[in-house]
């Protein structure tokens, strides 16, 4: 079996991976931090205030905590006005959505988790599934879900995203994910003026790729005992800011690693 049922301290389940040897989420709890992670710091409430759309890229959908939190978060708000809701969920691990309707899953997001399911049943012969519900009245869903490498699959999504979700597996495990060329897509992918990247990575070669990529970063929130993650914006302005000595350090990081990139790149042909 490549995965094993463990509780967080919140009370929640979540799974271990044994051939990454990580957990999808943090042992203070599962829910918390898609909440607190996420679909707080990405402004989605704010977002659909304003405007009647919203775009998600859940990059590692994994167990769907995030996407589903994000989905339950809108239908609690009661907007009485129509909103669209499209999101894109994008995972590589078919034995994964095979295995979830063994979570046991709490009964405020028992509805919505529902539709997670879906994923799990498909023809796994099309790596590319769609479904489209409504939450209440007012809001319309498509979530849409890519399966096979995040790093090919996102390049068949035309769409700019309001909020990304990056919750792949540490860049250790799972270092494709947290590339230069990677990143670089995401940034291709979000929107320039209203879009906004979360992470729980706090590491500074992540944050040096980020900015490489041409993002403006600050921390993010801390949840549970994690560290304070990351967020990344292009031109919407940033809710925090880096200490001025924490800054320069980026800052002198990543002149090095540009330097370094320069040095690997071949001259163009004459």
């Amino acid at each position: 079996m490549k995965y094993k049922i463990v509780q967080t301290q919140e009370g929640s389940a979540t799974l271990y991976s044994y051939q990454y040897q990580e957990h999808y989420h943090s042992l203070s709890g599962a829910w918390q931090e898609a909440l607190e992670r996420y679909v707080l710091p990405c402004g989605i409430l704010p977002h659909l205030q304003h405007f009647e759309e919203i775009s998600i890229l859940d990059v590692g959908f994994g167990l769907g905590f995030n996407a589903v939190c994000a989905l339950n978060t809108i239908q609690n708000a009661n907007f009485t006005q129509q909103k669209k809701v499209y999101l894109l969920s994008l995972e590589n691990d078919q034995e994964l959505l095979s295995y979830l309707p063994n979570l046991p899953i709490p009964p405020k997001f028992s509805k919505i988790y529902t539709y997670a399911l879906q994923f799990s049943y498909w023809d796994f012969q099309k790596k590319k599934h769609t479904i489209a519900f409504h939450l209440g009245p007012k809001v319309e869903v498509k979530w849409q879900m890519y399966l096979g490498n995040a790093q090919n699959t996102l390049s068949l999504c035309n769409q700019k995203f309001d909020a990304v979700f990056l919750d792949p597996f540490s860049p250790a495990k799972n270092p494709e994910l947290w590339s230069l060329d990677f990143l670089r897509s995401l940034y291709a992918k979000t929107h320039p003026k209203r879009g906004i990247l979360s992470t729980y990575s706090s590491a500074i070669h992540v944050r040096v790729r980020l900015m490489a990529s041409g993002f403006s970063i600050c921390p993010g929130p801390r949840v549970g005992t994690k560290s304070s993650g990351t967020l990344a914006t292009i031109e919407r302005p940033l809710p925090s800011q880096f200490s001025p000595k924490y800054l320069r350090k980026l800052n002198r990081r990543l002149q090095r690693y540009l330097q370094n990139i320069s040095m690997k790149t071949p001259p163009p042909k004459s």
